[in-house]
């Protein structure tokens, strides 16, 4: 059982690292992942619902939004500049997936806003850490210093 799951840890990290690897690419999609990874697109699905519970699609856009993140709280760039650094096509598409995604826009992210009225309530946002470092991103076009 033990290595059964150091394998499956193996091929989330090889998964994982081929996203990152892809991050600024827009037009990478799970088609390129499966083909990278060496599976077909059915079968990296059914793979990755059954040890994550989310799918190729909702983990690239979970991981672009969470590089984005990290981006943002930086405030290296514009919302519309970090949407297209991590793989977004459209800002506006970004701005609407972001939101839903962390109940807050990147602009407010950006300017440090951590809270939202709602209902008359302040809620504090619980916008969870990666251990995803985006650096390399940051070393493309801006000084990480």
């Amino acid at each position: 059982m033990e290595n059964q799951t150091s394998m499956d840890d193996l091929f989330l990290k090889k998964i994982h690292q081929h996203i990152e690897d892809n991050l600024g690419n827009e037009n990478f999609s799970v088609e390129d992942l499966a083909k990278n990874v060496g599976l077909s697109r059915s079968m990296i699905h059914r793979k990755l619902i059954k040890l994550t519970g989310k799918s190729a699609s909702d983990l690239i856009t979970e991981t672009r939004l969470t590089y984005a993140k990290a981006l943002l709280e930086k405030d290296v760039a514009t919302a519309s500049e970090i949407a297209y650094q991590v793989g977004f096509k459209s800002p506006s598409y970004f701005n609407k997936v972001f939101k839903k995604h962390y109940n807050v826009s990147p602009g407010n992210v950006r300017k440090g806003v951590t809270t939202f009225n709602n209902n008359n309530r302040e809620l504090e946002l619980e916008i969870q850490s990666s251990s995803l470092t985006p650096f390399y991103i940051l070393n493309r076009k801006y000084s990480s210093t």
